[in-house]
């Protein structure tokens, strides 16, 4: 729209009437500022040329014209016009056809005779200024249009039942609904027109009256397409609403998550068999930990066995004239005793034989009495009445998370009591160990915490989860579950 020069306007009169056009330019040539500059013409032909060799400011149009007249001048006028502010001059006084001439696009309707020269300059200035304004907001919605379909996104709007408004170039080729008419028209009728997307508009459609009900939705769901897979959309509906909540429009935006999908199913598959190789490894280091103890057990207990009797026999012929050889077989006899229980240590430690034998209650029971025994922290347990019904690879587990718990406790914790619990409860079985040291903040936990991550990996190695918390002078709780086999 051209910008009038600040004291003077430009104005095209389009009346056929001499007598009305002489009043109307009397008018504006006595209004002072701004000056008006009046062009005349008595056809919408002389119009039509005007408009093109001279764009004015503002139209005044009447509808009684030569070459046309009624609505179809006012429709034929703002399309001569192509955006200029238009202005309805007429001596038709009618409420009604006001209104019509204003929602096709005029800017005012006056009456002749009805106006004085103020109200004139008042309607021309009012008219100008929306004009502008109209045009402004129609370059930002150009602006916005393109950006929109510019998006590799579904973007639509609908209105307060539905309907579909407007959607971008992306949507519209995704649902193949380009040269389609589907404006106003619900999921449902698109269904209807559509075969191979009819299940995808209904659910569109129901998706749209869930997000109402919720106030908004977020979901994911599959697109077909007729020559290639589906596609995972990230669909976002935003219910608007009136101030007196009835509804207002829908507004749906849809990203393709389809890469990302695909990408966390093979990392999901990849982690399941990184899952499956660790459970391999696990169940490998413990037979063979379960063969060396076996070996040290019967092998090097059998040796250590023989050579405590041989030293009993040796002792029992040496004179008691010699003391120092007697000495010296005494402290032999002292070192064939250390091999033996290290030797048991070592064997416990590689493969707790009660853990086989009794099963982990008693196996627990044991290296927890042990554990009192060897440091001064005073440990509370409490165990199921019953034997819990895991497999050998749960048991086994379970018993080794004890294990580096406890003897985190002992290397990191400075703590002076522990409680362990073990209970059993709706076909899951529930570990908490939990101590009263020092703790630490989750947040800065070291790189290199072995332990903690240990018995992490222990956990999720029999399909269950370990949660560790703790906090500076806190303490620090295990916690650790997993489903009973069954």
């Amino acid at each position: 729209m051209n910008e009038p020069a600040s004291s003077t306007c430009r104005v095209l009169l389009v009346e056929d009437d001499p007598a009305d056009a002489h009043l109307v330019r009397l008018a504006l040539r006595a209004s002072g500022e701004p000056r008006f500059d009046t062009v005349w013409v008595t056809t919408l032909a002389e119009a039509r040329q005007q408009l093109f060799d001279n764009p004015p400011d503002v139209i005044l149009l009447d509808l009684s014209l030569p070459d046309s007249s009624g609505l179809d001048t006012v429709h034929l006028g703002l399309h001569a016009a192509d955006g200029l502010p238009l202005i309805v001059l007429t001596g038709r006084d009618d409420a009604g056809f006001a209104l019509q001439t204003l929602e096709a696009g005029a800017q005012d309707y006056l009456v002749k005779g009805r106006f004085d020269t103020d109200g004139l300059v008042r309607a021309i200035r009012y008219a100008i200024s929306r004009g502008r304004l109209e045009q402004r907001l129609a370059e930002t919605g150009m602006h916005l249009l393109a950006l929109i379909n510019a998006m590799p996104d579904v973007i639509c709007f609908k209105d307060e039942e539905g309907r579909w408004l407007e959607a971008n170039d992306f949507a519209l080729k995704l649902f193949r609904l380009e040269g389609v008419d589907y404006r106003g028209k619900k999921g449902s009728e698109l269904a209807s027109q559509h075969d191979f997307y009819r299940e995808t508009f209904l659910a569109c459609e129901a998706g749209d009256e869930a997000a109402w009900q919720a106030g908004a939705s977020q979901v994911e769901q599959a697109i077909p397409r007729p020559d290639a897979p589906p596609l995972i959309f990230d669909i976002v509906r935003m219910p608007l609403f009136h101030e007196d909540g009835r509804r207002k429009g829908l507004v749906v935006v849809g990203r393709d998550i389809t890469t990302r999908k695909q990408a966390e199913e093979k990392l999901r598959v990849s982690n399941q068999e990184l899952q499956r190789l660790a459970t391999h490894l696990e169940v490998v280091r413990e037979e063979e930990q379960k063969r060396i103890a076996r070996e040290l057990h019967d092998e090097m207990g059998g040796v250590l066995a023989a050579l405590n009797i041989n030293v009993s026999l040796l002792a029992a012929d040496i004179p008691a004239e010699m003391p120092q050889l007697l000495a010296d077989v005494d402290s032999l006899e002292k070192l064939v005793a250390d091999g033996i229980r290290t030797m048991r240590q070592t064997v416990a430690a590689l493969r707790p034989s009660l853990l086989d034998e009794v099963g982990l209650k008693i196996a627990i029971e044991k290296y927890v009495q042990e554990f009192r025994q060897n440091t001064s922290i005073e440990c509370e347990l409490r165990l199921p009445e019953e034997e819990p019904v895991l497999g050998a690879t749960q048991a086994a587990a379970i018993f080794r998370i004890i294990q580096e718990a406890l003897t985190n406790v002992v290397k990191h914790a400075a703590a002076s009591k522990v409680n362990i619990t073990l209970s059993e409860w709706d076909g899951m079985l529930m570990l908490t160990v939990r101590d009263n040291g020092k703790g630490f903040d989750p947040a800065i936990r070291k790189a290199k915490s072995f332990g903690l991550i240990g018995i992490q990996e222990r956990a999720a190695m029999v399909g269950g989860k370990a949660e560790i918390s703790s906090a500076p002078g806190k303490g620090t709780t295990v916690r650790v579950s997993l489903a009973r086999a069954t």
